[in-house]
């Protein structure tokens, strides 16, 4: 693996990403030892683990990133904050839903 990225997959990276219409930060992006590091983007950070089986393999794991997580938790506080003490039927059905999805997401990456 060399230490710098060539200019030929800067230019399908930045591709890929422009038909997601997403920019490639020069001023972020740089290389890494993927089997040592781990690394963030959109909101997921992604780690090269080594499996439980015992066979020698990796796999890839994804999770939110610590920042994106600490965001959900930080509204759900904020929903659970403004309607706690009252009865159900005085809640909105948005903040109800918004709560649902929200803590599912919470327990899938959790659990």
């Amino acid at each position: 693996m060399g230490r710098r990225i060539e200019k030929g997959v800067i230019d399908a990276l930045t591709n890929l990403l422009g038909r997601m219409d997403l920019k490639l930060n020069s001023d972020k992006t740089r290389l890494i030892n993927f089997s040592k590091e781990s690394f963030n983007f959109l909101g997921f950070t992604f780690h090269n683990r080594k499996s439980i089986y015992g066979d020698g393999g990796y796999y890839i794991s994804v999770h939110p990133s610590k920042d994106s997580f600490q965001k959900l938790v930080g509204k759900i506080r904020e929903v659970l904050i403004k309607y706690q003490n009252r009865e159900a039927e005085d809640c909105e059905n948005d903040s109800i839903l918004f709560l649902n999805i929200n803590i599912i997401f919470f327990l899938i990456f959790i659990c």
